[in-house]
């Protein structure tokens, strides 16, 4: 490995597992926004980016290796993060009447695809991780970036009610003329459950 392959491997920013940790709760604080203030999400998001950190350290501690254990980590992210949508969408499922939506099945076909693309992470030459590395980084900051922006029916004046004027969970947002999202409620502070 040359001098120069090392430098440009050391220069490599690694942010995806930081922004793959935080856009399950931004977007989630985003869209129940009329329940909850952006402040509500700050301590799970903490959480959620202290133990990315910590699995970016124990990968690298393992590997030796920044870039591979950054991207094995976001891996580890995506995969964890989309279990649960996943679960929803064929916990029903049956084949010839046999229920296959349960998790003893799912979660070896998510050991798959953990295993496999891991070992071609391993696998795979440093100048082949650093543009899968940048298109990371990049697409992962937008999509943290993008559910931050006000659309629709959540603009400013929601932010002004929700953020200032404690209500009760579900209590609708007059800055919307009393309409009420349907959204869940996970993200909730004792303050909104006053009498």
């Amino acid at each position: 490995m040359s001098a120069s392959s090392t430098r440009t491997r050391k220069r490599q920013l690694i942010i995806h597992p930081l922004a793959l940790a935080a856009y399950p709760i931004l977007s989630l604080a985003a869209a129940n926004i009329q329940q909850i203030p952006l402040s509500e999400a700050l301590r799970p998001l903490m959480v959620s980016m202290t133990a990315s950190l910590l699995l970016v350290g124990i990968l690298r501690a393992i590997i030796g290796d920044w870039l591979r254990a950054g991207i094995l980590a976001s891996l580890f992210l995506v995969l964890f993060f989309s279990y649960g949508r996943a679960y929803d969408a064929v916990k029903n499922a049956t084949i010839d009447g046999v229920l296959v939506g349960r998790h003893r099945y799912l979660s070896l076909l998510w050991l798959v695809p953990m295993g496999g693309l891991s070992w071609l992470i391993w696998r795979a030459p440093s100048g082949r991780l650093a543009p899968v590395n940048s298109f990371l980084n990049a697409a992962t900051v937008v999509a943290v970036v993008l559910p931050l922006f006000p659309h629709g029916s959540t603009g400013c004046a929601v932010e002004q009610c929700c953020l200032h004027k404690p209500r009760r969970i579900g209590e609708p947002c007059s800055a919307l003329g009393g309409s009420r999202s349907t959204a869940g409620y996970l993200l909730h502070h004792p303050r909104f459950v006053r009498p």
